[in-house]
């Protein structure tokens, strides 16, 4: 579980704005420690020297995108369990089950509020979130619908 006051999170985004905004709104839920990329290169490599509570990354991204970071970390023992929520303004359902078959523990589509975060936020704080990240595929099956601003 986190701890607001001691968990670090790592914000992956190349665009600096977003970065911006998405840390202002894990700083309103009271999580203060929240170190920022530009990219899958630089996430991976920071998640290489200091340790992450959660990831949160966006899934379109140059030279290494989300999914590649996601898989990099998967495939890294030293990372493979640090809880993974993948931000996107990506629909496609069928991206959506790639990034939950490659680890992913969550999946938020842009654009999103600071009370849908908050939600996701709080799943990793309430609850065990290393188990999320290997529930079985058959209680991994989600809904879908096109205006959906959360999928799992």
């Amino acid at each position: 579980m986190l701890d607001t006051h001691d968990a670090r999170l790592l914000v992956v985004d190349d665009s600096r704005m977003i970065r911006r905004i998405v840390v202002g709104m894990i700083h309103e839920f009271g999580i203060a420690q929240v170190d920022q990329a530009g990219d899958g290169n630089e996430a991976l490599e920071m998640l290489r020297r200091r340790r992450y509570d959660l990831v949160i990354s966006d899934w379109w991204m140059e030279p290494v995108s989300g999914f590649e970071l996601l898989l990099a970390v998967r495939l890294d023992s030293a990372l493979a369990k640090i809880p993974f929520l993948m931000i996107t303004a990506e629909r496609d359902f069928g991206e959506v089950i790639n990034a939950k078959s490659a680890g992913a523990t969550d999946y938020l589509l842009k654009p999103f509020t600071t009370e849908t975060l908050n939600r996701k936020l709080t799943r990793f704080v309430s609850s065990d979130a290393q188990n999320l990240a290997v529930l079985p595929a058959a209680a991994r099956r989600v809904g879908w619908r096109e205006d959906a601003d959360e999928i799992f």
